[in-house]
């Protein structure tokens, strides 16, 4: 195995590729490696791609779970629905607060787990700092909704929803609550398509939940009705013309009483 470490560093890491994400990475050194089993091994007949599939019938099976590449610790989730992760805080539902959760460390993400419920995924910062997602503090904010004016959870958000919270809440009456309506519209939306919905809100003028909804609804694919049955195939209907005597005979069992 070290040999074959040495090997791909001189081979396919000399001169060091230069790619803009790690997929494109892998995909090189997948390419690179799908070369190399057309080359000859030493003095054996055949290339490493013959030999390969020569000892195939002596390995053993993949596992059954892909192993997850990771560091796994366990955090308490603090009052303020954040658990602690070397430098960084990362946003855990309210729900949870109190409860100790197993946190996944990739290396380009946090996944926080209750036992095998995911709670949370956050990109992973290695600086430092706090990653909040707004949904994590939506049932708390529903019974405070005046903390909606200083949250710092929402100083986040794309500038759409800047400009909606502040129409929201510049009225004569504020009305936070519309805008907490419209971040639940995240749970049946896409973010893009919610997002598309708050700017044209914002033009119109309307500053409604209810509104944005409709909006978004606006934007997905119309629902093709099925198509109409054959007449051959439809259920034949009875039906029956009125009879009038029956009510006359109603009405005189009524008044011989």
């Amino acid at each position: 195995m070290e040999n074959l470490v040495g090997y791909m560093r001189r081979n396919v890491l000399v001169p060091m590729p230069r790619v803009a994400s790690l997929e494109e990475l892998n995909a090189y050194l997948r390419a690179r490696n799908l070369e190399g089993l057309r080359r000859r091994v030493g003095r054996r007949d055949g290339t490493a791609g013959e030999l390969l599939e020569g000892e195939r019938a002596a390995m053993l099976p993949l596992p059954r779970h892909r192993m997850e590449c990771c560091r796994t610790v366990m955090r308490e989730v603090n009052t303020l629905g954040l658990i602690q992760f070397e430098r960084a805080r990362y946003s855990v539902p309210v729900a949870h607060v109190g409860r100790t959760v197993c946190v996944k460390a990739f290396w380009d993400r946090i996944v926080i787990v209750d036992g095998e419920k995911v709670l949370a995924e956050h990109p992973r910062l290695y600086d430092g700092g706090e990653s909040l997602q707004v949904e994590h503090y939506l049932p708390l904010l529903e019974r405070k909704p005046s903390a909606v004016v200083n949250a710092r959870v929402f100083r986040r958000l794309p500038p759409v929803y800047q400009a909606f919270r502040q129409r929201c809440l510049s009225g004569p009456v504020p009305r936070p609550r519309e805008f907490l309506a419209v971040l639940r519209l995240h749970e049946v939306f896409a973010q893009p398509v919610v997002e598309r919905a708050l700017e044209q809100a914002l033009e119109a003028g309307v500053i409604l939940a209810d509104a944005v909804r409709q909006l978004c609804l606006r934007q997905l694919p119309d629902q093709v009705p099925p198509p109409p049955l054959p007449a051959e195939k439809v259920p034949a209907m009875r039906s029956w013309s009125p009879d009038p005597g029956r009510y006359d005979a109603l009405m005189g069992s009524v008044a011989g009483r």
